[in-house]
């Protein structure tokens, strides 16, 4: 089987990583410290704990956010098509959602447009790069967006690492920022769930006010360990870099629209993307249907061993379905 629906790092996390996950075991009994975190933290994005929330994965921290921050019939806007849990967690919230269509222009945000249309929204929601699609907002028109309008702004920020390019620094300069980032997809602690945002202290308080000791102690020592081997893990980002293209390139070779993107997947237009996806499934390899794009499927960068043999079922199942016009 070969799963690779999830966008997961694949590759071994840094030694470090696995010390420090080994060292916390041993206090597991105690509840978890959170200075060091910070402290690091602090140092990395640049800002006072006061500006920054931790949380378990960005998911938890979505639902925080938008429990605190929107209310009844609030209108928030969302980039389509782009993560799911954003619309899931506004309409739990009873809110009003305007999906923005930015598919059909070669994902390209048009920023008057955006602004003209945040006039009267509560919340923004925008993921750079994007998810499923891989694409991003240039920085000229990200930076005129979060200037133009007066709503809150998240822009999650959780591929980061596989683009380079972030807003971070913006923070400073608008009260109605936030910025969000996992561990998830960057450093593989997918399976000890940590993320955090940083955003106006005024934002992040009503949220920040009930945190007790919800990010667990193994979570927090591999966060640190994480972050504190940034050269580590820049190395692996390369390799996933290089694997994207290749994986992109021998699709585009067969044929297959491939978007160009910014993360560790590739989205690819196949027709059918459910039927793809379950004839995929019955050769043992999972990928992903890409959300609101239901001709497109969204596979997950692996090792150069996982890519070759992805690559040897997808080729015979793209052709037998273009073979019989599906």
């Amino acid at each position: 089987m070969l799963d690779l629906s999830l966008c997961e790092y694949r590759f071994p996390v840094s030694p470090n990583v696995v010390a420090a996950v080994g060292d916390a075991n041993t206090s597991v009994n105690l509840y978890p410290r959170y200075k060091e975190l910070y402290k690091v933290l602090e140092e990395y994005t640049s800002y006072s704990r006061d500006h920054i929330l931790i949380g378990n994965g960005s998911n938890e921290i979505i639902s925080w956010l938008s429990q605190d921050l929107l209310h009844n019939l609030d209108k928030v806007v969302i980039v389509s098509p782009d993560f799911p849990m954003y619309d899931v967690q506004a309409r739990r919230n009873r809110c009003r959602v305007e999906r923005v269509n930015c598919f059909d222009s070669g994902f390209k945000v048009d920023a008057d447009e955006m602004i003209d249309l945040c006039q009267d929204a509560n919340f923004l929601w925008l993921s750079n790069p994007n998810n499923p699609t891989g694409g991003v907002v240039p920085e000229e028109a990200l930076n005129k967006i979060i200037n133009g309008v007066r709503c809150t702004v998240c822009v999650d920020e959780c591929y980061y690492s596989y683009y380079g390019k972030t807003v971070l620094p913006l923070v400073a300069e608008h009260e109605n920022l936030i910025v969000l980032r996992s561990l998830s997809k960057t450093y593989g602690l997918a399976g000890l769930r940590f993320g955090f945002a940083v955003g106006d202290p005024k934002l992040l308080k009503r949220t920040k006010s009930y945190f007790r000791y919800e990010v667990n102690s193994i979570a927090v020592a591999a966060a640190i360990a994480a972050i504190n081997d940034e050269d580590y893990y820049r190395k692996i980002w390369k390799k996933v870099s290089f694997e994207r293209e290749f994986l992109r390139a021998r699709m585009l070779s067969m044929g297959c629209k491939v978007l160009p993107t910014y993360a560790n997947f590739v989205c690819a237009k196949v027709g059918d993307g459910e039927g793809t996806r379950k004839k995929l499934e019955e050769n043992g390899v999972f990928v992903k249907v890409a959300y609101e794009l239901p001709e497109w499927i969204r596979i997950g960068v692996g090792t150069h061993e996982m890519n070759k043999e992805f690559l040897k079922v997808f080729r015979d199942t793209f052709k037998e379905r273009r073979e019989l016009g599906l």
